[in-house]
Order: structure tokens, then sequence, then C-alpha cells
């Protein structure tokens, strides 16, 4: 049984904004960037990625590149989240236990180019009889965005936490 991921952002109505798809020039795999409208002046990029464990180093690139682009598009302020599968990072010391060119380090080297900062902190996936790890991850642009996050008991059967 082959099992197929996907990315989706769901959007609760009562909230008064608009949402509009962002085209972006590259293409990377299981991506999905939208821009939400706050309000007539303030506007927010969202990107929301799945990144597979076994991503080729090509589609590592593009997920670089796409980084890069989405501090340098129109809205000022940006979050991306999504699951990374990066379990060689430490994210208490920013470092990999791999090497300085293994993909890890590739990805930590793009996210400093693209100045955005991570704020998970505690392990977001828990496997049975294995190492809890940091897979789901929360960036924006600023600093202070988020002033809050906290990771609860994932829903029914899945072994990720939920972010909020």
């Amino acid at each position: 049984v082959e099992v197929t991921r996907n990315v989706e952002v769901y959007i609760v109505k009562h909230l008064a904004l608009r949402a509009d798809e962002i085209k972006t020039d590259t293409v990377c795999k299981k991506c999905i960037w939208i821009q939400l409208n706050l309000s007539e002046s303030t506007k927010v990029m969202l990107g929301c990625i799945y990144r597979s464990p076994t991503s080729s180093p090509a589609n590592d690139e593009k997920l670089h590149k796409l980084l890069a682009e989405s501090n340098s598009r129109g809205p000022s302020q940006v979050i991306v989240m999504g699951d990374f599968n990066h379990q060689e990072i430490d994210w208490n010391t920013k470092t990999n236990e791999k090497g300085m060119y293994h993909c890890s380090q590739l990805f930590l080297g793009a996210l400093r180019d693209a100045y955005l900062i991570q704020h998970i902190d505690t392990p977001t996936v828990f496997r049975h009889g294995r190492k809890s790890y940091i897979f789901d991850l929360l960036f924006t642009s600023e600093d202070n965005m988020m002033n809050s996050v906290k990771c609860q008991t994932g829903l029914s059967l899945s072994d990720h936490v939920i972010i909020t």
C-alpha cells in the first residue's frame, strides 16, 4: 500500500480575511503558498510544506529556493510551517550531527539566508519505542509574530502533535 501525503490549509470561515493562492517561481513537491489579506494594508504570506524523509537533493534545493523567495516577495510578514523531516537537527543549537554538507545543514543555511525564525522547541513526533523528534516546524520572518506556541496531543492515531 502506497501512502500519499499532501498539504492542506484550512481557514476558519468567521475570520475576516481573504486568502489568495500564490504561484511561485520555483516549483517544489508538496507545498502550498497563500497570501492572507488581514486588512487593506496587512498581508501575510503563508507557506505549508511537507518534505519527505527521502526527498531528493534536487527537491531540497527547490525548497531552499522557495524559502529564499518567501522573504523577498510582496508581503512583509511570512509564516512557513510543515513537516520537514530533519531529525538530525538539534534546534536548541541549530546544528546537525551529520556534517556540513548534509541536507539538514544545507536546510539550516537556507533558513539563515532567508532570515526565518524557528519557533518549535519541543518534540512534535512520538513513535512508540523510538526517540521523539522535532519534525514539524513553524518559521516566521519576525520574532514577535508568535507569542505562544503549544504542542498538544495529536488527532486519532497520528504520531504528530497539534501545534497551536
